[in-house]
């Protein structure tokens, strides 16, 4: 804005040390702002705990692994069943040797939600999918390559940390990403990130308006 950027000159003017940081980009968190504050705010724990969140999570997950799975195919006719496609069993049964179906979807919906973002991978074999692997989204790192560095095509990619094989990369074609409260349409917010943001927001409005109407406003 046009206040920070007065400020910049000023204080580069004058000589005065300071760290350039985008905000925008770069979120200070809830304990900056407080530093920033005075040190007023605080988030009030009580509000959001441990046993309730996980609670929360293992009703929404668990309701989400019990949806029955349909592969669809479109016709001329309408929408069948795609019961040939090698996806409609690992669906219905077992994606992978290791997960049964409501394993897999009730692990994929846990990681969209506590970690905003959520992976999966397909094995291929000469006759198609063989398989499809959930990601630990805590080893992925998501790049955007807008200038072609990696491949030469501008291109989301995916790097994931194997702690066998090492780093492996990923197109964006060849991942399924499942996001949560996603601000950019690339990757996806934590929910306990965006819920302890959301009451530390409301917590620091209250506080300020309270100092405001106290002093006479």
């Amino acid at each position: 804005c046009s206040t920070c950027k007065r400020a910049k000159a000023w204080l580069t003017e004058n000589g005065v040390a300071f760290d350039d940081r985008h905000i925008v980009e770069d979120n200070p968190t809830a304990e900056e702002l407080s530093r920033f504050l005075g040190g007023k705010i605080t988030v009030n724990n009580s509000m959001l705990t441990t046993s309730t969140y996980y609670s929360c999570m293992q009703i929404r997950c668990g309701s989400i692994a019990k949806l029955p799975i349909k592969l669809m195919k479109w016709e001329k006719g309408g929408s069948t069943k795609a019961e040939e496609h090698p996806l409609y069993e690992l669906l219905r049964l077992r994606p992978n040797i290791y997960m049964s179906t409501y394993d897999f979807l009730w692990a994929t919906e846990f990681q969209r939600l506590h970690y905003g973002n959520a992976f999966w991978v397909p094995e291929w074999s000469a006759k198609g999918i063989r398989a499809l692997h959930l990601l630990d989204s805590r080893r992925v790192q998501i790049v955007v390559d807008d200038t072609g560095l990696i491949t030469g095509d501008n291109a989301v990619y995916y790097i994931y940390t194997d702690s066998r094989k090492g780093m492996l990369i990923y197109r964006n074609e060849d991942i399924c990403h499942f996001k949560n409260y996603s601000l950019d349409g690339i990757k996806g917010t934590s929910i306990s990130k965006y819920l302890y943001a959301t009451i530390w927001n409301e917590q620091l409005a209250n506080t300020v308006l309270g100092e405001k109407y106290s002093s006479g406003l």
